[in-house]
């Protein structure tokens, strides 16, 4: 530390950002984003100021599925993401972007986890009224079968509508699939209510129980905070 005291760690992350490299695009005279740094483009991945060229990755900017404000949010999926995007409407405009909901999922030693959207404290920061609802269950079922991990799903609502803004899951490997399918959920703008009667199919060496399936229970818990 600063003054000079040692404290001993297993694991120490260094985490210092990263930035667009939009250098060629500044010579060219392309719009750069001030809040983000990237390449300006609209939902169709085109430039700003010149509809025929289109940029995607991570030099371009991002905007939130939310709000639609820049967002620094540079990860692999939402640059294959927007690539899909950018040949669709390479030689004509098929359709435009939804903006990022920033879905993502690690992994530290056996603990993985993820999220999707707007977690509880961004959220709130962002001036939403929100509920949350809680589960947690074994990865599999029974909770004493080989490999079965606690794992939790917290989901976080509009108070005012009760449609999804967000979700976070932690435990095992199938947290990755967790998250892609709150994501899902967001895309769909569901409420509450119809994440509760969410129909999943499970079996007892793939997921959680379907009397305890994460996902919908969590949402049970908000419906009845809701009501």
């Amino acid at each position: 530390m600063s003054n000079g005291e040692l404290l001993k760690a297993d694991v120490v992350i260094i985490s210092i950002g990263v930035q667009p490299n939009v250098d060629l695009a500044k010579k060219a005279g392309l719009q750069i984003s001030a809040s983000s740094g990237g390449i300006m483009v609209d939902r169709h991945m085109r430039l700003r100021n010149d509809s025929d060229i289109l940029a995607c990755g991570d030099c371009a900017m991002k905007v939130s599925y939310f709000s639609g404000m820049p967002v620094k949010t540079w990860l692999a999926s939402v640059a294959t993401h927007e690539a899909r995007l950018a040949a669709a409407n390479l030689f004509e405009t098929r359709y435009p972007g939804l903006g990022t909901t920033g879905v993502f999922s690690t992994e530290f030693g056996d603990l993985a986890i993820g999220a999707a959207g707007l977690i509880e404290r961004q959220a709130s920061q962002d001036g939403y009224h929100i509920v949350v609802g809680t589960a947690k269950a074994p990865s599999r079922h029974p909770g004493g079968m080989p490999g079965a991990v606690p794992t939790t799903v917290k989901l976080i609502f509009s108070k005012d509508d009760g449609i999804l803004l967000g979700g976070e899951a932690s435990g095992g490997a199938g947290v990755g699939e967790l998250v892609n399918v709150i994501s899902a959920c967001l895309q769909h703008g569901m409420t509450a209510y119809e994440v509760s009667l969410f129909q999943m199919g499970t079996h007892p060496a793939l997921c959680a129980s379907p009397i305890a399936y994460q996902v919908v229970n969590a949402a049970e818990e908000a419906v009845m905070k809701l009501q």
